[in-house]
């Protein structure tokens, strides 16, 4: 049942509006007593009839993303230092602080979540931010802030 919300998506080229590629997503803004089936997108509005909404489109299914559990963090020695560090990971994303600098590291979708190359990556971009900060404060120094 078509209903306002509802969200479709174009199957089939439509002869004359070059403008609409396959794929694209509308959201259905009514449906009028007669059939008219009036909608947007990012690009504008339009309307059409139930046999042309049949032709050309269908309705986009919702499929809900597996949700992700955050673990407690947790402090660990960082890899070949004395220096701890705290952690946590939903299998999808590691999370790290040190002191006062954190950092984050997720995994694309098409790829395994790897523990460990996430947590070398967050500690890597602290390592980064770390520099970061000590050249700002050298250059307020410099700079007579």
């Amino acid at each position: 049942m078509l209903i306002e919300g509802t969200k479709i998506k174009l199957m089939k080229e439509i002869q004359g509006f070059r403008m609409l590629e396959i794929g694209d997503i509308f959201v259905i803004t009514s449906v009028e007593n007669n059939g008219n089936i009036h909608f947007k997108t990012d690009y504008g509005m339009g309307f059409m009839n139930y046999s042309e909404f049949e032709k050309y489109f269908e309705v986009v299914i919702d499929i809900k993303k597996k949700e992700h559990i955050w673990s407690e963090w947790k402090t660990e020695t960082v890899l070949g230092t004395n220096k701890t560090c705290k952690y946590r990971t939903n299998g999808k994303k590691v999370e790290v602080r040190i002191g006062d600098f954190k950092a984050s590291a997720t995994c694309h979708d098409s790829d395994e979540f790897e523990f460990n190359k996430g947590i070398k990556l967050c500690l890597a971009r602290i390592e980064v931010r770390k520099a970061e900060h000590k050249l700002n404060l050298l250059l307020d120094e410099i700079n007579n802030k």
